[in-house]
């Protein structure tokens, strides 16, 4: 039976940086026994001669099985920068998955999909040729759109390019969706996953590189892992802090590399010098990274704008903005030159107590909402605030004002932020919403929500007008 001793890394390689605690059910895993199976085998070619730690790690968490044998995870999420073996941990859990049948009570059925089906070829081609030479020509299918592995015992490896008829007509045990970040989630909700209704002990793996922040699967499925929302879920993530500052030391690269040695520091050097910024982060940082097209906000202009220190002592106030399905709402302050989030969270039922609790104590010289916006629905309930200070109900030309002046005090370096996640996304995001001759946030876009970059300008507003009462209407 596997002991769970604790986990610790060797000189060669580093602990993910989010990574699941071991499921409150299990009692041993799996993982083991696939990785000893899977390098008893000759199906990488001879390329590949023993598992890496980082890969053992995940299969000891993703296999974990409770009292009577069944797997604990239905999710697992893997996530790592580019060119550290994911396509081998792939490889081995597809192989050894297939090879299952009398661990899991049934023939084994695998479909393994990828944005594009030539990069599930390069995984699944090393154990099929492997497999014909075990079990002979008929168990391998090269045909294209009908690639496969089947066992004397009917189990099958299958591959798919991820599009909307990946998984259709089959009952399988367990998909693997390669560079996820790429796939859209509808493939994965709609398709892919009721195709394991009836199976014992499914497992969908998500195993990828960080997308841009308009990858709906990844960066959904990712979020409900992290906020504990999904407790079958587990997730290994090796990636850089979202706020990290200097993107060119080595010990950064090092923090986020599953793999170490000479040769990754080599190439994270080429990498560095020959990349652009967002490509870097996306690729050997793991980080989530806007659209690949130019940022409205350049991250330069980002990076400049970090503040060392929170709030200072004085004067304060805050900007609140809603988003349009009112799923999320965000709370802003601002002192003096610096910003801070002081909330961000699901739905609104909490929106209102936390801006008065926020009122009651700092006393705000200013507290500004989009009037035409979803945040309107709110004012009536912050009408005390008049006795503090004043909320401001901007209309759209004042908007526009905001969006601007806020833009261009960006530009020139005279405002400051708190970095926050949920922030450092936004301005990542941000894009322009037409207004008449004028533009405005978007509120939402394909990227990201744009609800804290509205508040953050908006209280930056609050604090220069307040006090001197220069707004449309002041309760």
């Amino acid at each position: 039976m596997q002991t769970f001793a604790p986990i610790i890394a060797p000189d060669n390689a580093a602990i993910p940086r989010i990574f699941s605690d071991r499921h409150p059910d299990a009692i041993g895993s799996y993982g083991p026994t696939a990785v000893n199976w899977a390098f008893s085998q000759s199906i990488h070619l001879g390329r590949v001669t023993e598992a890496r730690w980082w890969q053992k790690t995940v299969l000891n968490r993703a296999l974990e099985h409770d009292e009577y044998g069944d797997l604990c995870w239905r999710t697992i999420i893997v996530s790592a920068p580019r060119q550290v073996g994911k396509s081998v941990l792939e490889r081995v859990i597809c192989a050894w998955r297939q090879h299952s049948a009398n661990t899991f009570g049934e023939t084994q059925d695998v479909l393994h999909v990828a944005h594009k089906i030539s990069a599930a070829l390069e995984v699944w081609r090393p154990a099929a040729r492997w497999a014909r030479g075990t079990y002979g020509r008929e168990a391998v299918r090269y045909a294209a759109g009908e690639q496969k592995i089947e066992l004397p015992d009917g189990s099958r490896w299958l591959i798919q390019a991820s599009n909307e008829g990946a998984g259709v007509a089959f009952s399988l045990t367990m998909v693997l969706v390669d560079e996820a970040w790429r796939v859209a989630r509808s493939v994965v909700d709609a398709n892919l996953r009721p195709t394991m209704a009836e199976a014992n002990n499914p497992q969908l793996w998500l195993v990828s590189t960080a997308g841009t922040s308009s990858s709906d699967l990844m960066a959904g499925y990712r979020a409900a892992a992290m906020g504990g929302e999904a407790p079958r879920t587990m997730i290994a993530e090796w990636s850089a802090p979202p706020d990290v500052e200097d993107i060119s030391d080595p010990e950064v690269w090092r923090e986020c590399s599953p793999h170490w040695d000479a040769r990754r520091l080599e190439r994270m050097t080429e990498a560095y010098a020959d990349s652009t910024e967002w490509a870097f982060r996306q690729q050997w940082l793991n980080q989530w990274v806007p659209q690949a097209s130019n940022p409205f906000i350049g991250a330069e202009i980002w990076h400049r704008a970090r503040a060392d220190a929170p709030l200072p002592d004085g004067p304060v106030a805050f900007g609140v903005d809603i988003a349009s399905d009112r799923s999320h709402a965000t709370i802003a302050a601002c002192g003096g030159d610096t910003v801070e989030i002081v909330e961000h969270r699901e739905g609104v039922s909490w929106l209102v107590r936390r801006t008065l609790e926020l009122v009651e104590r700092w006393r705000p010289v200013g507290l500004a909402i989009d009037g035409l916006g979803p945040a309107a629905s709110v004012a009536d309930q912050l009408a005390v605030v008049a006795q503090e200070g004043g909320l401001m109900t901007l209309n759209g030309r004042e908007m526009t004002s905001v969006s601007g002046q806020f833009f261009d005090r960006l530009q020139s370096g005279t405002i400051r932020f708190v970095p926050h996640p949920e922030l450092t996304q936004a301005v990542a995001g941000a894009r322009k919403r037409t207004y008449g001759q004028a533009w405005l946030f978007a509120r939402e876009t394909p990227e990201a929500s744009g609800v804290p970059l509205i508040a953050a300008a908006l209280s930056v507003w609050a604090y220069e007008h307040g006090s001197a009462g220069e707004t449309s209407q002041i309760w």
